[in-house]
């Protein structure tokens, strides 16, 4: 069932507008979370019941679409598991057997322009600053939280990849406003 819910979410990432990274992020998990299980499958990082619950709403999809009604019983075997890398891309390429052969899946990732970054939203900067000298943050706050609360309180658009930026801005060095620590097995923001 782990590959089958992992297959539907690489599916769901790109109508949902989503990247694996920022799934990660609201998730509370290490980039590549999605990806990580594909490339070693004794790896015991698997979608718990509380992610299996938030995953419809992150994806904006149904509990049939994360789980098809039609997914056959029985255990899926991976074979060849790999990870190419190239100067574009990262491509993860398996096999699984189908009743009667091995079929070969290929999922591609593009990969961010070698001296490119991304720009800090100061906007949205500004705003977790305010949020944190008004005591937002005295109790951690992860991801998914900090997302949602700024979605339905600001009058501006940011991604999700705007937030994770500004959420390191504010808990690296220079400015130290934020620390991290991991709650329940999610990383969670706190004021300092």
């Amino acid at each position: 069932m782990d590959y089958v819910i992992i297959s539907q979410v690489v599916k769901l990432l790109q109508p949902a507008i989503l990247t694996d990274e920022e799934l990660s992020f609201l998730l509370g998990k290490p980039n590549n979370y999605v990806f990580s299980f594909i490339m070693d499958p004794s790896d015991k990082r698997r979608f718990t019941e509380a992610q299996l619950d938030i995953l419809p709403f992150l994806l904006n999809c149904t509990y049939s679409d994360l789980i098809p009604n039609d997914t056959p019983s029985g255990e899926i075997q991976l074979f060849d598991t790999n990870r190419i890398e190239s100067k574009k891309e990262t491509t993860f390429v398996h096999s699984i057997d189908d009743a009667t052969n091995r079929i070969r899946i290929t999922w591609k990732k593009e990969k961010l322009k070698s001296g490119s970054f991304r720009r800090n939203n100061e906007l949205l900067i500004s705003s977790l600053q305010t949020w944190i000298k008004a005591g937002y943050f005295n109790k951690g706050r992860n991801g998914l939280e900090i997302c949602t609360a700024l979605k339905h309180s600001c009058k501006f658009t940011f991604s999700v990849s705007d937030l994770e930026k500004s959420l390191k801005v504010l808990s690296g060095k220079r400015r130290q406003l934020l620390d991290k620590k991991i709650v329940h097995g999610m990383i969670n923001y706190f004021a300092t």
